[in-house]
């Protein structure tokens, strides 16, 4: 095998072993996360703070990092969503108290925009989400949340998940820095038809149980490993061919005879050199991007599946196998 198609294979190995970024574990979807954690840096990079703030919320629904949370808070400020950032800092306050760089940052973060926003209370009897102006406010669903609102007339209900029906909508005054509460009672559901009703034959459906999302586990961290393993590996082979880059720089300077055939093949190894190192470097993004999901501690005997595979434009692999 020539040396060109030697290192050819090698980066496609790479490639699709960086590409276990798409990974998954039974019980959550740690890959979908990474995968919109990296679409939430792509946007903000692109000056898309909205759209970036509303990636890294996806992200931390899939998989509940405290990094993810603090990015979509960062970005909803950049994007001038003071009560979204408020709203997203009590959660990180309350979910990630362990924490004591987002314990810092999220009092920071409430601290400069507290004055301009009102404090809500909801409570439910049962789970509910809140909207604010007909939208969601809250990532996930609960009997009690704490929102903010920006000041000014507003309208507030709520969605039970149970029974898939929302409240009645309420009026709401809101006014900066002040704080107001809200209750809502369970809704009142038509009854259930009676066997006798039912007659010999059955015809009503019985409701079933809304699945709950099992607690997200993080990637393997077999995966991570695997990544940054290919990352360093492809770091030495772009090591090997500088060097080999400028033994033929050495060779060109003789100026012997064939120097200008020593140049041309000097130009391509340097090209090769080059989409190595842009290559590694690629690879270890995406090798940093797994470890901040990746599930360093404790067992998980649930079986397993992996899937390998690429957006558009590039070529795409996919594996699966239980372990």
């Amino acid at each position: 095998m020539s040396v060109a198609r030697w290192v050819a294979s090698l980066v496609s190995s790479a490639l699709i072993l960086s590409l276990g970024i798409a990974s998954t574990v039974r019980a959550d979807d740690a890959a979908a996360a990474a995968r919109a954690y990296s679409q939430g840096q792509a946007a903000e990079l692109a000056g898309q703070p909205g759209q970036s703030a509303e990636l890294y919320e996806t992200a931390y629904r899939f998989a509940p990092h405290p990094v993810s949370l603090r990015a979509a808070i960062r970005t909803h400020l950049n994007a001038g969503h003071r009560a979204a950032a408020a709203t997203l800092c009590e959660r990180l306050l309350a979910r990630h108290a362990d924490d004591e760089k987002s314990v810092e940052y999220a009092q920071q973060v409430l601290e400069q925009v507290r004055p301009e926003v009102a404090r809500l209370i909801v409570r439910c009897e049962v789970d509910c989400v809140v909207l604010v102006d007909n939208q969601a406010t809250t990532l996930d669903s609960g009997i009690e949340h704490l929102v903010y609102v920006l000041p000014g007339s507003r309208s507030l209900s709520v969605r039970f998940v149970q029974a898939g029906v929302e409240s009645e909508v309420q009026p709401l005054e809101a006014i900066a820095h002040a704080e107001v509460s809200a209750q809502f009672a369970a809704p009142i559901l038509p009854p259930q038809p009676t066997r006798s009703e039912l007659g010999s034959v059955r015809t009503a459906s019985v409701p079933m149980p809304v699945p709950v999302a099992a607690e997200s586990t993080g990637i393997a961290p077999i995966y991570t490993i695997a990544v940054a393993g290919a990352a360093l590996l492809l770091g030495g082979v772009a090591t090997w061919s500088a060097f080999d880059v400028a033994k033929a720089h050495d060779s060109y300077d003789r100026k012997d005879r064939g120097a200008e055939a020593r140049y041309e093949e000097g130009k391509k190894l340097e090209q090769r050199t080059n989409a190595l190192i842009g290559v590694a470097a690629g690879v270890a993004v995406t090798a940093g991007v797994l470890a901040i999901f990746t599930r360093w501690h404790g067992d998980d005997k649930e079986p397993k599946r992996a899937a390998v595979g690429a957006g558009p434009g590039l070529v795409g692999l996919s594996l699966s196998s239980s372990f």
